[in-house]
């Protein structure tokens, strides 16, 4: 699983610029946390739920 998501990364960044590279990461960690929240009924954290809209709002903020 680590080599196709390797690889997808890769076929996916060969498109964009490279700035945008740890945005996506970011996006990434976030989904992680709301999907897992979703699909998993894991319970979200205050803490969690912090982590996850500074995350957000730094996208926000790298994308401006």
């Amino acid at each position: 699983m680590l080599l196709v998501s390797m690889l997808l990364a890769v076929w996916a960044y060969s498109g964009m610029d490279y700035k945008y590279g740890p945005a996506i990461e970011s996006v990434g960690m976030a989904l992680v946390a709301i999907l897992s929240c979703i699909i998993l009924k894991e319970k979200m954290t205050k803490r969690r739920l912090a982590g996850t809209i500074l995350v957000i709002i730094g996208l926000i903020v790298f994308c401006l």
